[in-house]
């Protein structure tokens, strides 16, 4: 089974990066620009997470 990945972030250069690398490791990566798209996610049950990674920046806002 195919371990999943979300990554949030407002950059989407960061985001691409991340995604890019982490699928050559063999992840299905879903990514957000805002909490708010992450969380759509989760109340749809959609995603069901194997790993969480969060990259703390103080910019990003926190609602979106």
């Amino acid at each position: 089974k195919t371990p999943h990945i979300l990554l949030v972030d407002d950059e989407e250069a960061t985001l691409f990066g991340y995604t890019r690398y982490l699928s050559k490791c063999g992840y299905s990566i879903k990514t957000a620009q805002c909490l708010k798209d992450a969380r759509h996610w989760f109340q749809r049950r959609i995603l069901m997470l194997s790993c969480w990674i969060y990259v703390y920046r103080t910019e990003m806002p926190s609602t979106g």
